[in-house]
């Protein structure tokens, strides 16, 4: 099993509001629960871990909407 991009210290993510549902659901588990799960399996994440992430202006339409309650930095 190859690991991805959200295994690094620092993830970027732009746009979150456009992506998909599945998408944001996985980003939601790594930045609440600091770990991913991948095929069943769970692994956590290195420390430490952040992410920054940008999202569209409200004014413009936005396929998926982000929770803002979920946007807090923890």
């Amino acid at each position: 099993m190859q690991r991805g991009p959200v295994f690094a210290n620092i993830v970027l993510a732009d746009k979150i509001n456009c992506a998909s549902p599945k998408t944001q659901s996985a980003l939601l588990e790594a930045m609440h629960e600091r770990q991913v799960t991948l095929e069943g399996e769970t692994m956590p994440l290195p420390e430490p871990f952040l992410v920054l992430a940008t999202q569209n202006p409200i004014e413009h339409e936005e396929p998926f909407r982000f929770p803002k309650r979920d946007l807090i930095a923890f």
